[in-house]
């Protein structure tokens, strides 16, 4: 490796210390983990998860169906489920809840460096 990419590698490693992963904790977001803890491990970043649940979530209602309330332990869970239980002491779980997800986010974002997303069409993210 040349100097000047080990410079930039540098560069980069100091820039993103801390990384934050947004999930909707419905199992099928394993490629999204597994390439944040990759970038994470090679940056020597502290990770995190958040998770925003409806503000009706676990809620009973004869009007209508609450979404389902996801839990910490739900979280750690599918972190298991993926293969990747190794992280589970150095993780943070963050869990909020909100009608707009991504001010919810925002809110809990201070000192992140990247906040990464999975994609689907019909994901409220």
């Amino acid at each position: 490796m040349t100097s000047n990419c080990k410079n930039k590698l540098n560069q980069y490693m100091e820039k993103y210390q801390n990384i934050m992963i947004a999930l909707e904790a419905d199992g099928s977001e394993k490629s999204v983990v597994e390439h944040a803890v990759l970038l994470a491990e090679q940056l020597q970043s502290k990770l995190s998860i958040i998770h925003v649940n409806d503000l009706h979530a676990g809620s009973m209602s004869m009007m209508m169906d609450s979404p389902k309330k996801i839990t910490a332990d739900m979280i750690r869970e599918q972190v298991i489920d993926y293969g990747l239980e190794h992280i589970l002491d150095e993780l943070d779980i963050i869990l909020t809840k909100g009608e707009n997800i991504a001010k919810s986010i925002e809110s809990h974002c201070q000192g992140v460096d990247m906040l990464v997303l999975g994609h689907r069409r019909m994901s409220k993210l």
